[in-house]
């Protein structure tokens, strides 16, 4: 284990022999390919002549609904060390002209003029040198800096926080409607920007399964996962950095990105909401925030050839969950971590649902076959178990679990399944995915949730069950009332905790989840969950001294 507070300050050690530069600050109106003016700011060194081969530039994107003042103290930072650093505002937000394009090729296009226009004006600070140019960004601008860093040839490194990999994944994970995210993205840039009706109507289609395909092209176009190859063929150095609750750009995706993704790569995963880690580091009053320090050693080791070992072991760091203290990470150099050094391993449980109006059946771990067994529900709004109160939740969560009275679940509303009690503790890391469930419900159309929780049935609590995760899955068409349907295999979202002897794993089922749109909120939705032989929960474990 390795906290990150120490890597920081290792890190830091290494930048600390860094010049520092007097700086000139600037307002421009930078003109892009199709005449749009996009609002930017600089910061770059103020000296009569720059030093052998020119600065480095770094260009940051802002996220969605954010003005061009958003980078302003890391670029402050990063040109003080020696860089040419530009921010500036998407179209179509704020004083930029346009419309929001959504992570279109415009956008995309738009990097290349601001990336244009910053070579040309600051020409003797370059020094005609225009193949170290780095891109950065936090969430939106994670997203197009990728997309960008797999078009133009002249970036040479990325750093991508809180990004996407599909875009359609994201608002429509295993087809379940991102119901809170969508409906604040559409408030946000509606707010903050002049956000086109196609976007609308995209999110409506995704909430009403209409003109599917046409919206999945639409996302695709706008998905980092679309230049996958050539920023593989060209080895991009991509620093990507995320945070385990995010119920937008899940952990997930970036981990999947990751594993494919062939070239100089490093991941951290930070707890907290969507852009949470990295936010804290855009205070004037912490420039050795962890991620932001990685980004400045990112940049300074393929923009400047800086020997700092940013790149070096361990190359995933996903932050404990468990621990108050969420500067607590597990270190490996691969994903999934097949290396033995770390103890991989998976563990998997059979199920016996609950009998008559019980609300609580069994999780099994080896033994002999189960015999098959059902239950059933009821769609209901009205449930004990969820994902917390959007946003804030996640951001507390390190603090504050998201708890769940697994004695007090409502009768045909809910149930959960629960393991028998831990020997050892066991460190659940990764994507947890549940497999092999049949269902028969009254209608053609229906939705399942899940959640994973660890509790201590001797609690005195009466809510100790604690949620480490949670997915969704819609189904819209395929199957039919009355017929047995296989669900899909479900992800889980990334998790890392710790379960210490004495408590239970438990896997919850309700039909409803506040942060997504269900495919059928009828009253009169009955769905039957059966559990034979095929059904089985993987839960990915790491060695507890990882």
């Amino acid at each position: 284990m390795l906290r990150a507070a120490a890597a920081a300050a290792a890190l830091a050690v290494a930048l600390a022999g860094a010049d520092e530069y007097p700086l000139k600050k600037g307002v421009h109106r930078i003109t892009s390919f199709d005449g749009t003016g996009l609002n930017a700011i600089s910061f770059v060194p103020d000296v009569a002549s720059p030093p052998a081969g020119g600065f480095p530039v770094i260009v940051f994107i802002n996220s969605w609904g954010v003005g061009s003042w958003e980078y302003v103290f890391p670029t402050e930072y990063l040109a003080k060390g020696g860089y040419v650093g530009v921010e500036y505002e998407a179209r179509g937000f704020y004083l930029s002209g346009g419309t929001i394009g959504t992570a279109s090729p415009l956008d995309v296009r738009d990097v290349s003029s601001v990336i244009d226009w910053t070579l040309a004006h600051f020409s003797a600070l370059v020094a005609g040198n225009a193949t170290k140019i780095g891109l950065g960004g936090i969430s939106y601008g994670g997203g197009i800096s990728l997309l960008a860093g797999g078009t133009d040839p002249r970036v040479t490194a990325v750093a991508s926080m809180s990004g996407w990999k599909s875009l359609i994944d994201a608002l429509w994970w295993q087809q379940a409607p991102s119901l809170f995210w969508g409906n604040f993205l559409i408030v946000a840039g509606e707010a903050t920007g002049r956000l086109p009706d196609e976007v609308k109507q995209i999110f409506s289609d995704l909430m009403t399964y209409t003109n599917i395909s046409y919206a999945i092209s639409w996302g695709a176009l706008r998905s980092p996962d679309r230049v996958l190859a050539q920023l593989n063929a060209a080895k991009m150095p991509i620093l990507m950095v995320n945070n385990l609750e995010d119920n937008l750009f899940h952990a997930n995706f970036q981990l999947d990105f990751w594993q494919q993704f062939e070239g100089p790569k490093k991941l951290i995963s930070c707890q907290g909401t969507h852009a949470q880690c990295e936010a804290e580091g855009l205070r004037p009053d912490d420039p050795s925030q962890h991620v932001w320090v990685a980004a400045d050693a990112w940049f300074n080791r393929f923009l400047k050839g800086a020997q700092n070992h940013i790149d070096a072991s361990p190359l995933v760091s996903i932050s404990m969950g468990d621990r108050e203290d969420s500067t607590y990470y597990v270190n490996v150099d691969d994903w999934p971590p097949v290396d033995p050094v770390y103890g991989y391993a998976v563990k998997s449980f059979t199920a016996t649902a609950p009998a008559g109006n019980a609300t609580m059946g069994e999780l099994h771990s080896g033994g002999p076959p189960v015999p098959a067994s059902a239950a059933s529900l009821a769609y209901s709004n009205d449930t004990k178990m969820s994902g917390g109160i959007p946003i804030f939740s996640p951001v507390l969560k390190p603090f504050i679990p998201i708890l769940a009275p697994l004695r007090r679940l409502v009768p045909g509303r809910e149930f959960v399944l629960a393991s028998g009690r831990m020997n050892d503790t066991f460190r659940l890391c990764g994507n947890a995915e549940v497999d092999g469930l049949d269902i028969v419900a009254n209608a053609d159309r229906f939705q399942v949730m899940m959640y994973l929780y660890t509790y201590n049935e001797f609690s005195a609590l009466p809510e100790d069950a604690k949620l480490v995760s949670h997915t969704p899955s819609g189904v819209w068409a395929n199957a039919t009332a009355g017929q047995p349907f296989r669900m899909p295999r479900f992800e889980f979202r990334t998790a890392c905790v710790d379960v210490v002897p004495g408590r239970r794993l438990a896997l919850g089922f309700n039909l409803f989840n506040a942060l997504y749109e269900p495919a059928n909120n009828s009253s009169d939705l009955r769905v039957e969950f059966r559990f034979g032989s095929d059904f089985v929960l993987n839960v990915p474990t790491v060695s507890a001294s990882t």
